[in-house]
């Protein structure tokens, strides 16, 4: 029986296409396919270094009132905000120290010292004239035992005598003298020392008695340590005054590999201090000292204090006090236009030289040597290797290779 030709040829066509179909899944399953990848187009952006810290504003000059005696500081009127004029605003006033109160055992002793203080004056009294007394008798015989020395009447032993006594005599009235004086002074002491008590009891406090401290200078009432009426030691700290208008600055404290690369007169940002606006501001100076910080992680670094001083005034109604938070940003380089790409883009070498990979016309990554120059957290600079317009594959990875086919994730790629 002939077969038919035309079921003939119908069957070898399928054949063929099952065939065609078979080899081109195998082709297919066998061809590279491209890696999805994310780039990012060199471009030439604004470039800046910079090292950003909170720090916190302070007056530059401040003036601490302390008390200049002790005594009992009355209630202090003015409060912080106030402003004051240099030696014409009352801060404060400070009653001196009255003498220490005295009961009744203290009072009668010291009546009893009058007393005896006055029984020792009347002893010593009576001692120089006694004393005066003998100095005139001694005075008599010796003029006596000169006339009859002359005479021949006595002998020179007799004489001597009598110059003897009066020498001791005159020697007896000046000790009683000087006994008299001591014993007066103690009278005098005991004598004022009852005064002060009885002053004491009748004493009535009064403003005209009072220490009164001055405005040092003008401006304002920064912060009180002491406003209510309380007893106070001679130095002690009663409040601060400055001009946080016109004498307003920031401190800010940053490790000291970044202070060893900041210098007076570099530019500053000031932002999140609560206006909208950034206010411009200079390094003022860098201290030469570190000291102990712990950071808010509990780890402990050394930071150098640096003095920021403002440029710009504060406008629109906002204003600025002491103590207030603020973040800076020292600009340590900037350029208007640079060559950049991302950091996740570049990649070492074994020769720690830097790469990247390139997406060329035919969707395949190009290794590619560059040479990088400033860096921050978001862009390095590329100062050799690239141009405007390339795309650069970010976070190649370990596993993509030189010529590997590339293609560009897009949102639909990643659902």
């Amino acid at each position: 029986m002939a077969k038919n030709p035309r079921r003939l040829l119908f069957r070898n066509t399928i054949l063929l296409v099952i065939a065609a179909v078979m080899v081109g899944g195998t082709i297919f399953a066998f061809w590279p396919q491209p890696r999805l990848v994310e780039t990012q187009a060199v471009t030439a952006t604004p470039m800046v270094i910079s090292f950003d810290e909170q720090g916190q504003t302070q007056v530059r000059e401040i003036f601490t009132v302390t008390a200049p005696i002790s005594g009992r500081l009355t209630r202090v009127s003015v409060l912080p905000g106030d402003e004051v004029i240099g030696s014409e605003t009352v801060l404060a006033r400070i009653l001196p120290n009255p003498p220490p109160t005295m009961d009744a055992r203290t009072r009668e002793q010291a009546e009893a010292s009058v007393r005896a203080a006055r029984a020792m004056v009347a002893v010593a009294e009576t001692s120089l004239a006694v004393q005066s007394e003998g100095q005139i008798s001694a005075q008599g015989d010796f003029e006596r035992k000169t006339m009859l020395l002359k005479s021949n009447a006595i002998s020179l032993a007799a004489f001597d005598a009598a110059e003897g006594k009066l020498t001791a005599a005159g020697l007896a009235v000046e000790t009683a003298k000087a006994s008299l004086v001591a014993r007066r002074a103690e009278l005098d002491i005991a004598l004022a020392q009852t005064r002060a008590f009885e002053a004491l009891e009748d004493r009535e406090e009064s403003l005209s008695d009072s220490q009164v401290i001055l405005a040092p200078s003008d401006g304002v009432i920064l912060r009180l340590f002491q406003s209510s009426e309380a007893p106070i030691a001679i130095g002690t700290p009663i409040l601060e005054i400055g001009d946080p208008e016109h004498g307003l600055e920031i401190v800010a404290h940053f490790l000291t590999t970044e202070a060893v690369q900041i210098q007076p007169g570099m530019a500053v940002k000031i932002d999140n201090w609560g206006g909208d606006e950034v206010l411009n501001g200079i390094v003022d100076r860098v201290a030469p000292w570190a000291e102990q910080k712990i950071s808010v992680l509990g780890v402990e670094e050394r930071r150098v204090p640096v003095v920021i001083k403002l440029t710009s005034q504060v406008t629109r109604g906002f204003k600025l006090g002491h103590g207030y938070r603020a973040d800076v940003q020292v600009l340590i380089w900037q350029r208007d236009s640079v060559l950049t790409v991302s950091p996740s883009a570049l990649f070492r070498e074994a020769d720690d030289s830097w790469t990247v990979f390139v997406m060329d016309e035919d969707q395949k990554a190009r290794l590619i040597a560059v040479e990088i120059g400033q860096r921050n957290p978001l862009q390095v600079e590329i100062l050799a290797g690239l141009v405007a317009g390339q795309r650069v594959v970010l976070f190649p990875g370990d596993t993509l290779k030189d010529g590997d086919f590339i293609k560009e994730r897009t949102v639909r790629d990643l659902r």
